[in-house]
């Protein structure tokens, strides 16, 4: 757990979480943003996020790339987060579709 923290927190490209994702590019990403989410209290990492939304920690930094304006230290709840598809991950129910 606390390798998975470092990694979020501090932004570092880690095997670990790029799973899947050779050379670090970011596979399956499909740049429409569907969704948003809004934090919740212990939503502190795009890691923790990223699992809650997609069931993968390791999609935290698709939601890195379409929030570039918010940094990991700025994840505290009520913060509103844009989200989105990704390729063979289905998006919570908790996120709410983004308005038109």
């Amino acid at each position: 757990m606390r390798l998975k923290l470092y990694c979020c927190t501090m932004l570092v490209a880690c095997s670990l979480i790029l799973v899947g994702c050779p050379n670090g590019e970011f596979c399956g990403f499909a740049p429409k943003c569907t969704h948003t989410y809004t934090l919740k209290a212990g939503d502190n990492c795009y890691g923790t996020v990223a699992e809650k939304i997609y069931g993968d920690w390791s999609c935290w930094k698709h939601l890195q790339k379409v929030n570039p304006k918010i940094a990991a230290e700025d994840l505290k709840p009520g913060v509103t987060l844009k989200v989105p598809a990704l390729k063979g991950h289905e998006i919570s129910g908790s996120c709410k579709p983004m308005k038109k």
